[in-house]
């Protein structure tokens, strides 16, 4: 997910920012008739920077977080589990992560 974020980076900010540029006039109740969509532009416009942000920034920087307390966990379990008896040792589903982030 961090790498589609940089390889698609230029692609969704030139479509972002254009249909946010064009919102721009209706937004500012430029043109006849614009005073009743004017509030839908200004949702519009806002809605799609959230969205934006959200999508470049805030999820990829959640997503490396997460990735690296699971492994964490997966690592603390893995040492708690050869220092128990054999017989209560469980078998854990992130079993194929490494114990290399910390």
């Amino acid at each position: 997910m961090v790498e589609a974020a940089t390889t698609r980076l230029r692609p969704i900010l030139m479509t972002s920012i254009t249909t946010i540029l064009a919102m721009t006039p209706l937004a500012l109740g430029i043109g006849e008739g614009a005073e009743s969509w004017a509030p839908m532009a200004v949702t519009v416009i806002f809605g799609l920077a959230a969205a934006t942000i959200l999508t470049l920034i805030v999820e990829p920087c959640i997503y490396v977080v997460m990735g690296k307390r699971i492994a964490k966990k997966v690592c603390d379990r893995r040492k708690a589990s050869f220092q128990q008896p054999r017989h209560t040792r469980r078998g854990c589903f992130l079993s194929a992560f490494s114990c290399t982030l910390s």
